[in-house]
Formats: structure tokens, C-alpha cells, sequence
């Protein structure tokens, strides 16, 4: 199927709020009520082309957020998207994402600009049929999460002959998965970004490259305590906090220069731009002992070492504990997976000092997980907590 779009009058996406066609009917029905009560400070903040786009809630619970973002906050993120890749008239966007993500609503954004082709794939997720249907479209330009790039490397299926950049984001990617799809002959890129921005706040620079450079709309900062601010012309204009209720409360961003993320980073000044490593989520500072322990560092060290990929069915959390404050755990979703990873024990207790190591290991079952394949971070502690008190 041709995703057609037109540039029009500069109002690329009809206005509105995204919700997963796949929720319970009544989840939608109070995301949509929560975006009607808040039209007018809506359309105060961000025009009458707004556009409100539900992020997963994955690590604070209730419905989550909607991202209150303008046409022309989308319209800034589009440009330093094709300036970077350079798209034109000639490349073939293989949409593969849902348009209630924020990832995928920019590609049609993007092609509208470049003047590129927008090719959407429309059936059941299959690694096998998307990349067949890649090829037969000819298809230059692709996005994906990491889930959907682990099926495609599990499933053996070498990239399509006319890809040039396959853009991966919403979640950090493994190193091994990478090497695994990069020997199959896709082109990866990596890229990091949030719904804030309107997607992409920064990118590797070619396919053999882990270093993410900020896209050229993009400033960032840090503070003492290495926490991410960005300022973007393509930032949020709001967003509307929804309860597990159905209440609602509207907290307005027009005007603020700086937002100030959940995310911990280092920039170096580099001569092709500012790189950016992200270092964990604010959330992920945590103490045990009473020791300070960073707990993406933890969960590096341990995938990292793993002598398999195991990077789509585990998980190193932290859980409250009474005597030690926070108990690290390694969550998995089958006893097999659990025992692959633990063939690398011996490595990752020599790297970990006693206070960091796992004190726990539970098996859950399949991950809760977003529509993008995210796992639900606060579902699976609660997951977690119980199987360990039966």
C-alpha cells in the first residue's frame, strides 16, 4: 500500500490525540475525554493543528502522558531528518511503525518535505514478509525499534538490496544484536529520541558507528548530576497527565527554552558535532548498602558479557528491600534464557563490586510490553515482587 501525504498549507497530520486502536475501549474512551477537556489550553498552547501523542507510562504507571506537540514542532524535527540523511525525491520510506507512535507519524512528515515515496507495510508482523516486501518496494529508508530488529536478526533475513539506513530507536540498542544485523548486511543506525522532541534528538553518523551526534535543531546541556536538558524548536507544547481514572491535569511548556529529561547523559565536543552517551535514566541512580550504584551500568556489564544474545527476554531491576534498601534482580522470561545468561556469571562478578552484583534471579513469564515492544518497567517490578514473596 502507497502512504500518500500532502504538504498543503503546512498541516501535514490531521489534528488530534494518537491512541492504540488495541487498548480496552474504555482506556481510549478516557484518553480521548482527557484531550477534549483540555482543548482550549490545548489549542492556546499549540494551535489549532495539534497534535497529541500518548506515551507508554512504561515507568510511571497510569494511562501515561499525551504529548501535546505543534505542526511546526514536527515540521523542525522533519527537516534535520532529511538534512542529516540527505533524503530526496528518490528514496522509498518503508513505514513499518505505527502511526500512533511518534516515530512513525514523522516519516510521512519527512517524505512530504523531501518529496520521497512513503511504502507502508500493512500485514501481520513477520521479520521473513517485511523484508520481502522491502525489496519488492524498493525501499531506501527504514525505522525500527530494537524488538522488531531482534525478530528480523532471529529470523536470519539479510537486509533489503536497495536499504541504505535503517534507523533504529525507542530503547537502547545491544551491542551484539547490532553486530548481528550489521553481518546480515543492515545498514544500522542508531539514533535517540523521545515524543518531546518530536522524535530524533540525535544519531550515528554511519552505519559503523556507535557514536550519536545531536541533529542540527538540537542544544543539550547537563547538570552536576549528568541529568539531559534539551532546547529544540521541535519541542512539546504541553502534556496531559492521565490517571488510571480517567482524571486529567494539563502542565503547559510554551514558552520554556529548556526541558529538563528522565534521562542521564555525557556530551563531548567533537568536530562532526556534540556526541551524546546516554548513560541511564535519573530513576536509575539507586542506593544499596548505602552505597551508590548506577544501575544501567549494572545492566551493561551483565548483557554485555553474556556469551549469547539474550538481550530481548532479560531484565536487571532494582526492588525494595529492607535491609538493603534496593535489591538488584535479574528478571527473565524463561528459566532457558535465565541459565544462557548465567553462563557468564563468573565474568560479570568479577566486573561488579559485591554491592552491585544480583542478589536474585525470578522468571516471569513473557514481558508485559508497549505496542512498540518496550518492556513495562513498573508492571514487571510488581511481576517480579510477587513471584518472590510466594
Amino acid at each position: 500500500m502507497v502512504f500518500e501525504t500532502q504538504l498543503g498549507d503546512a498541516v501535514l497530520i490531521e489534528p488530534g490525540v494518537r491512541i492504540n486502536p488495541k487498548w480496552p475501549v474504555t482506556q481510549r474512551d478516557s484518553v480521548q475525554s482527557a484531550w477534549d477537556r483540555h482543548h482550549k489550553e490545548i489549542v492556546e498552547s499549540a494551535g489549532a493543528g495539534a497534535i497529541g501523542v500518548l506515551t507508554s507510562g512504561s515507568t510511571t504507571g497510569g494511562l501515561g502522558s499525551i504529548v501535546v506537540l505543534s505542526q511546526e514542532a514536527m515540521l523542525s524535527s522533519a527537516r534535520a531528518v532529511n538534512r542529516l540523511f540527505r533524503i530526496t525525491e528518490s528514496d522509498i520510506w518503508g513505514l513499518v511503525l505505527p502511526m500512533f507512535h511518534v516515530g512513525g507519524m514523522a516519516i510521512p512528515i519527512r517524505a512530504s518535505l523531501s518529496g520521497s515515496r512513503v511504502v507502508r507495510f500493512d500485514g501481520e508482523w513477520s521479520a521473513k514478509a517485511v523484508a520481502d516486501f522491502a525489496d519488492r518496494e524498493s525501499v531506501t529508508l527504514m525505522s525500527f525499534v530494537p524488538s522488531q530488529l531482534y525478530d528480523l536478526v532471529l529470523a536470519g533475513v539479510r537486509g533489503p538490496r536497495r536499504l541504505r539506513a535503517a534507523i533504529l530507536g525507542g530503547a537502547r540498542l545491544e551491542p551484539k544484536l547490532k553486530k548481528s544485523a550489521r553481518d546480515l548486511g543492515w545498514p544500522i543506525f542508531e539514533s535517540y529520541g523521545m515524543t518531546e522532541c518530536s522524535s530524533q534528538i540525535a544519531c550515528s553518523l554511519a552505519p559503523d558507528s556507535s557514536e550519536m551526534v545531536l541533529l542540527d535543531h538540537v542544544d543539550a546541556r547537563v547538570d552536576r548530576e549528568e541529568v539531559l536538558s534539551i532546547s529544540s524548536s521541535a519541542l512539546l507544547s504541553a502534556k496531559i497527565i492521565v490517571d488510571e481514572d480517567g482524571m486529567s491535569r494539563f502542565v503547559g511548556f510554551e514558552g520554556a527554552k529548556w526541558f529538563r529529561t528522565s534521562d542521564r547523559a555525557k556530551l563531548d565536543e567533537l568536530s562532526t558535532g556534540t556526541a551524546i552517551t546516554i548513560l541511564g535514566r535519573t530513576g536509575e541512580l539507586i542506593k544499596v548498602l548505602g552505597e551508590n550504584v548506577d544501575l544501567a551500568r549494572v545492566r551493561n556489564i551483565i548483557k554485555n558479557v553474556a556469551t549469547e544474545d539474550t538481550s530481548n527476554g532479560i531484565e536487571i531491576l532494582s526492588l525494595h528491600d529492607d535491609r538493603r534498601g534496593n535489591a538488584i534482580v535479574i528478571v527473565a522470561e524463561s528459566v532457558s534464557l535465565l541459565e544462557r545468561l548465567k553462563l557468564s556469571a563468573a565474568k560479570w562478578t568479577e566486573l561488579l563490586a559485591p554491592y552491585e552484583r544480583p542478589v536474585a534471579e525470578v522468571v516471569i513469564g513473557t514481558f508485559p510490553r508497549t505496542s512498540i515492544g518496550k518492556p513495562v518497567l513498573l508492571e514487571m517490578q510488581r511481576m517480579a515482587q510477587t513471584k518472590l514473596r510466594t
